[in-house]
């Protein structure tokens, strides 16, 4: 393997001064621009998701990902969040999309 000579982000596949480094123990990570191994941490494997540094554990669970109402299609971001229980009636915590009204249960 060799040492990667990559930063991670917008400069993914671009040499840049920096060498990438484990977020766990800081020492060199060495692999491809895909995946990404720290030698001085067991089980230190990382991936890069949506710009970020991601370890095996939580790859595949973008953080900053954008949730869709499954009635239209569009995006909750200014959804309603109501709790398991908060209406009185509904046993699942839903989000009330804000361009239909479709509860879209968590």
């Amino acid at each position: 393997m060799r040492a990667i000579r990559k930063q991670y982000g917008a400069n993914i596949g671009r040499d840049v001064d920096s060498t990438a480094t484990c977020p766990w123990c800081g020492s060199t990570l060495y692999g491809d621009e895909e995946r990404f191994e720290c030698l001085n941490c067991e089980g230190g494997v990382f991936f890069i998701e949506g710009g970020e540094l991601v370890d095996s554990m939580h790859r595949g669970q973008n953080r900053n990902a954008t949730r869709n109402c499954t009635g239209c299609d569009l995006p909750l971001d200014r959804g309603e969040l109501t709790l398991a229980w908060e209406d009185g009636g509904n046993s699942d915590a839903y989000v009330t999309c804000p361009h239909c009204g479709y509860h879209n249960v968590r």
